[in-house]
Formats: structure tokens, C-alpha cells, sequence
């Protein structure tokens, strides 16, 4: 009789673990002001220049499975030049870079 209540026990505190481990995993997930940090190191990295450039963020849940992302463009601040910005996607949850894109 008492091998049944640590048992029932038992699954009691691993539901409750359960529950509470996912309420923290959703709470971890990466800030707008992190996830340009991450992108402005990575298209410095690549080469661009982003001190001259204004800075577009959003969010991208369209890549079905790969998690969600945000998206940081870096487009001319003078609307008369074409071209010559570039597009970092970060994953929100880890952080990693998943594509950069130089916008023409």
C-alpha cells in the first residue's frame, strides 16, 4: 500500500517538474534588444556596415519546426540609395544566427 502512494507520489512531483520546467523554457526566450545585439555582431562580422544604417526588427514564426525567429534589417538612413543593407534571422529561443542576406 505504501509502494502505491510513492508511486503516485512520485509522478505528482515529475507533472509538477514537468510543468514548471516549460513555464521556464518559455521565459527564457531572447529580447528584441538582445536578438539586434546578436545581429549587428554577426553583419559587423560579415563585413557590413551598420553604424550608418537604420535598423527594422520583427518576428518570423513561419519556419514551421525551426522555432521562431527575429528578423533584423539594416537598410540606408537616406531613402535615395538602393541597396546596400542586409538581413540577419536569429532564433529567439538560442540565439543562433540563422541567415544573413545582403538586400540589394
Amino acid at each position: 500500500m505504501k509502494t502505491g502512494k510513492f508511486i503516485a507520489a512520485g509522478i505528482a512531483v515529475l507533472i509538477l517538474t514537468s510543468v514548471l520546467s516549460c513555464s521556464v523554457l518559455a521565459a527564457t526566450e531572447l529580447s528584441k534588444e538582445k536578438i539586434i545585439e546578436i545581429a549587428k555582431a554577426k553583419a559587423i562580422a560579415s563585413g557590413h556596415d551598420v553604424a550608418s544604417k537604420e535598423i527594422v526588427y520583427r518576428e518570423d514564426n513561419s519556419r514551421a519546426g525551426k522555432g521562431s525567429f527575429g528578423v533584423v534589417r539594416f537598410w540606408p538612413k537616406d531613402k535615395n540609395i538602393i541597396g546596400g543593407g542586409c538581413e540577419v534571422r536569429v532564433n529567439r529561443d538560442t540565439g543562433e544566427v540563422g541567415d544573413i542576406t545582403s538586400l540589394r
